[in-house]
């Protein structure tokens, strides 16, 4: 079925022709996790959704290559892929730049991005979120992702929930901006994107790891909607190399990131935010960037401000993790 194509690192099909319903592009982002690559591409390979482009492009890992993919495909139908490529970057670019080269490569009106680990929880994934996208009209839609233990593994939760689902569907884009300013309330790996959008709009090249939330900022501040579906359409496997027990404050890749992020996305529009907002937002800021470096004394005082929060945060950690041991458990 495939024809390959060693010049430029591509594995390709032959040409594509005219086709009844719009490509969507699936790009599958690899670095150092190729041991998950079978188990997301899988469930890309059994879509209904009949127009698929499939990329799957490494960022400079010692130990892939393209041969394992082509592997993998021969397993499979693959009816649905009506081409496909298969890259490998010469130099390691983090995922923001990495990325931004696939988008520009990609040949769909659509893109969705899913990483080694991750998966579509039915076959009929990608058409719920293309109907989605063509009935609201949006450049962006997302979706609930199914937080699951590992690959394969136990479900802990859904994310985001029911509230956060009618935040992002109804409330108007002015305070949208400033709840996600407070924290992320969309799933990355539940979104889906038209290509033309993304390519004026663009990842921002000042972050290395972090690409979604400063565009969910920057998107919603320019009073662009993101609507969501209130059921998951993919699986999204804890313990990635952007996070750790699922929140990005205590991931060490994604910390000087994060810090840009307040004060390139948040900060300098700080009028936009209620004074509660602000506290939390300050809070938040000083727990990544300062606190750490802080004596004694400064972390009680900080500790005693932010009493409150740290409170709040700490009931919100350990209700979580517990739930999550639990369903792990279970």
């Amino acid at each position: 079925m495939f024809v390959k194509n060693t010049k430029n690192g591509l594995c390709i099909t032959a040409p594509l022709n005219e086709r009844k319903m719009d490509l969507i592009s699936v790009i599958v982002p690899v670095f150092c996790n190729k041991q998950n690559l079978e188990y997301t591409l899988s469930s890309i390979l059994i879509q209904d959704y009949p127009e698929i482009e499939l990329i799957v492009s490494d960022d400079d890992s010692a130990d892939f290559e393209e041969s394992m993919v082509l592997n993998i495909l021969k397993k499979y139908d693959c009816s649905c892929i009506k081409n496909i490529i298969v890259r490998k970057n010469t130099r390691n670019l983090g995922i923001v730049k990495h990325e931004n080269i696939l988008i520009k490569i990609a040949h769909g009106q659509y893109i969705k991005f899913i990483s080694p680990g991750d998966a579509f929880t039915s076959n009929n994934s990608l058409t719920q979120l293309f109907n989605f996208a063509k009935k609201t009209g949006a450049n962006i839609v997302s979706s609930q992702a199914t937080v699951i233990s590992e690959p394969g593994g136990k479900i802990c939760y859904n994310f985001p929930s029911e509230r956060c689902i009618h935040y992002l569907n109804y409330l108007p884009t002015e305070k949208l901006f400033a709840k996600i300013c407070t924290r992320n309330l969309i799933s990355a790996v539940g979104a889906l994107f038209n290509k033309q959008f993304l390519l004026n709009c663009n990842f921002d090249i000042e972050y290395r790891n972090l690409e979604d939330w400063p565009l969910w900022l920057k998107v919603t501040r320019n009073n662009i909607r993101i609507p969501c579906l209130s059921y998951p359409t993919v699986y999204y496997s804890m313990g990635g190399i952007s996070s750790k027990n699922q929140n990005a404050f205590k991931s060490d890749v994604l910390r000087i990131d994060m810090i840009h992020c307040y004060e390139k996305e948040i900060f300098a529009y700080k009028n936009r935010l209620s004074a509660l907002q602000k506290y939390y937002c300050l809070y938040k800021f000083i727990g990544i960037k300062d606190y750490n470096s802080y004596s004694l004394l400064k972390k009680m005082v900080f500790n005693i401000v932010y009493l409150p929060l740290a409170l709040f945060e700490s009931i919100k950690f350990w209700l979580k993790k517990f739930s999550t041991r639990s369903k792990k458990g279970g």
